[in-house]
């Protein structure tokens, strides 16, 4: 397998794997796995579990583990939850693999000092944060998170549902990227759970980046990511499909 391939693969799954939340409602503890696909001349398979647990200290902790042929990745954000937000105390991302070099990554919050420190490879930065930061783990869940909330107000009044982008500010290599998406449409899936009613999101791009990003949530409790789309402007197609979900 090419590296540009192999790479696009493992980004896939760090990216895109997104599970549950409720916001007028305690998070709800469980765990999520799945099964990836890729198409156009690359045969590839992998599972995934996504967890969010809550500590002892009554904070929160999500984590990630994926394993393929090609990598083990390993992912987890702690965090604590004020008013429906996310706000992370730490992060830390590994990465092994036959065909590729082992990267970690981690990200130290300081809300008092108001910064945060990150290290990635050989690298450090120091960066000035703002409430609503968020990490590469914890901005998904938010996601997850405002998506639940604002269909269920919707649902609860019989409202038109209002603006349906959702903007998020996440650190990455010292810098402060800015990631929006669009919900676009409800519609029915089949899955390994069943048939279930889901909440269709795409991501937003640059004009002229011909990428496609689709994720189908599930509309009851936890609101888990039911199946994701990615294809690439060569035609390449990644499908992410749920498999099991289990809530203690």
């Amino acid at each position: 397998m090419h590296k540009l391939a192999i790479t696009s693969v493992i980004s896939l799954f760090v990216a895109t794997f997104t599970a549950s939340s409720a916001t007028a409602e305690p998070l709800r503890a469980h765990e999520a796995s799945y099964r990836a696909s890729i198409t156009k001349g690359i045969s590839l398979t992998g599972s995934a579990t996504r967890t969010l647990a809550q500590t002892n200290d009554g904070h929160w902790r999500y984590a990630f583990v994926v394993d393929s042929s090609i990598a083990t990745i390993s992912e987890n954000s702690n965090f604590t939850l004020a008013d429906s937000q996310i706000i992370p105390t730490s992060y830390r991302y590994a990465l092994t693999g036959m065909l590729l070099k082992d990267r970690q990554q981690t990200v130290a919050f300081n809300w008092q000092k108001e910064q945060a420190r990150e290290q990635y490879k050989d690298q450090s930065w120091t960066v000035p944060i703002q409430l609503g930061l968020l990490d590469r783990l914890s901005y998904q869940l938010q996601l997850q998170t405002d998506i639940s909330q604002k269909n269920r107000a919707v649902d609860a009044s019989n409202a038109v549902l209002p603006e349906n982008i959702y903007r998020y500010n996440v650190l990455h290599k010292g810098e402060v990227r800015h990631y929006q998406f669009k919900q676009t449409a409800r519609e029915t899936i089949d899955t390994a759970l069943g048939k279930k009613q889901s909440i269709l999101v795409e991501k937003v791009r640059d004009k002229g980046k011909a990428r496609e990003t689709k994720l189908w949530f599930d509309q009851a409790p936890p609101y888990a990511l039911l199946r994701m789309i990615q294809v690439e402007p060569d035609g390449e197609a990644y499908e992410i499909n749920i498999e099991k979900l289990h809530q203690p």
